[in-house]
């Protein structure tokens, strides 16, 4: 009935985990505008590097998905597993459960 009300906001490393994944946005959003970005089910995600299908996935720092090969940060790669082989610089059906 009424519009959004609208923040923007940063999280940063004191609210968040530098990798910490709060979501998959499913396209670029511009600077000032909202969107939708899913947070449970399934979803493409864009690939950074080659992970097999059922891996655990966290992101690096260009926000792209890549295999955890790092203790997770608590509840955090184990949010994003890949239901098909990744590859980088492809779209991958994922699982998220954020």
């Amino acid at each position: 009935a009424t519009p959004y009300s609208i923040t923007q906001g940063v999280a940063t490393a004191l609210t968040e985990p530098t990798n910490a994944i709060l979501g998959i946005a499913l396209f670029d959003i511009p600077t000032a505008k909202a969107a939708w970005v899913v947070k449970r089910g399934v979803t493409l995600g864009l690939g950074g590097d080659s992970a097999a299908a059922g891996s655990a996935l966290m992101v690096d720092s260009s926000g792209e998905f890549i295999a955890a090969t790092v203790t997770p940060v608590t509840g955090d790669s184990s949010k994003v597993v890949a239901l098909t082989g990744m590859t980088n610089g492809t779209l991958t059906k994922v699982f998220i459960n954020a």
